[in-house]
């Protein structure tokens, strides 16, 4: 672990780790009880390039880093809320959906962003961020969650684009109409994903009026331990080994650290008139520019891989009869026997 792995948590400071103070092996009892060093002098103030782009918005300041930046509500009542689906292409234990059913009305919306895919969208190792099987499988979610949408009576938005532009504009047209507008997602980690946050959040403060206002709620929602229910803060103590973490987080679980399951809606509110057009999953080849695979993709059979061991097909209903089926009936067996 490096110090840019403590980004996602606000920390602009580096990781102490025993060789630095030359107490020996990084597995050591010792080694893991070395927190983080004092914050240091943040290094946009020395540099004037730097500075420049924080103004212009380029680039992120360091406060503009925090895990959650601001208490979510506990409703919406009165508002549109816009539930952002990011990585998290599920309606089961879905905190953000939980709460934008509280509103007034729901949008469900999903983003395919259009810098994660095609040959001019490059890693800085220079391959295409996102695979030809990695996007199958992203259309299969999205496929699927689209479909328990419908079942529960409201339709998923799908549209390809920038999501921080896209949402922007559509809030921008309901903020017209007076009413306050709520943009609820799952809190990322990463670099590319936390600007985007970032993007966003500053274009809705933008648009906002004295009237109405638009405002973007991050939560955590990707881990069995919730961030703010850990036994200990970034600040002060940040375990090196796993052990160490296994340890302190087994001491809390009497307390109920893990939060119990969100149920998964019934019903969804609608989205407010007029209706928006519910746009299409873009083709691989064509809109995506993902080359490799044959479309249509088969909704009902897994697309088959050669090499792997198991045929993985994308969206919720798959996950969850994944786990019924390795935990409930593989594992067991094998524990009974």
């Amino acid at each position: 672990m490096g110090a840019s792995d403590l980004g996602f948590l606000g920390l602009n400071t580096p990781l102490v780790t025993p060789m630095d103070r030359g107490h020996g092996s990084c597995g050591s009892r010792r080694s893991d009880r070395r927190a983080i060093t004092a914050p240091n002098m943040s290094y946009a103030k020395k540099n004037k390039k730097k500075k420049k782009l924080m103004k212009k918005g380029l680039i992120r300041k360091p406060e503009d880093t925090r895990l959650l930046d601001l208490p979510v509500p506990e409703t919406l009542e009165g508002s549109i809320a816009i539930v952002w689906f990011r990585k998290d292409l599920r309606l089961r234990d879905n905190e953000a959906l939980a709460l934008a059913n509280t509103a007034d009305y729901v949008i469900l919306l999903y983003v395919f962003d259009e810098r994660e895919f095609g040959p001019d969208n490059l890693s800085s190792f220079g391959f295409e961020k996102t695979g030809p099987f990695q996007a199958a499988f992203l259309v299969e979610s999205v496929k699927n969650l689209r479909r328990n949408c419908r079942i529960r009576g409201v339709e998923l938005l799908i549209r390809t684009g920038k999501p921080e532009k896209i949402i922007t504009d559509m809030c921008r047209e309901y903020l017209s109409n007076g009413m306050d507008v709520n943009v609820l997602a799952q809190k990322e980690v990463t670099k590319e994903e936390t600007t985007v946050e970032f993007l966003l959040q500053r274009s809705l403060k933008r648009i906002s009026t004295e009237e109405a206002r638009s405002k973007l709620h991050l939560l955590w929602g990707s881990t069995m331990h919730h961030i703010q229910d850990l036994p200990y803060t970034a600040a002060n103590f940040f375990p090196i080994s796993f052990t160490t973490f296994k340890q302190r987080v087994d001491r809390k679980k009497k307390k109920g650290i893990v939060r119990p399951e969100i149920e998964t809606p019934d019903f969804i509110k609608n989205p407010p008139e007029p209706e928006l057009e519910p746009g299409d999953v873009p083709s691989l080849s064509q809109d995506l520019r993902v080359d490799g695979l044959m479309e249509p993709l088969e909704l009902e059979k897994p697309f088959p891989m050669p090499q792997a061991c198991y045929a993985f097909k994308g969206g919720e209903d798959q996950a969850l009869a994944r786990i019924d089926d390795f935990i409930w009936k593989k594992v067991r067996q094998c524990s009974l026997k």
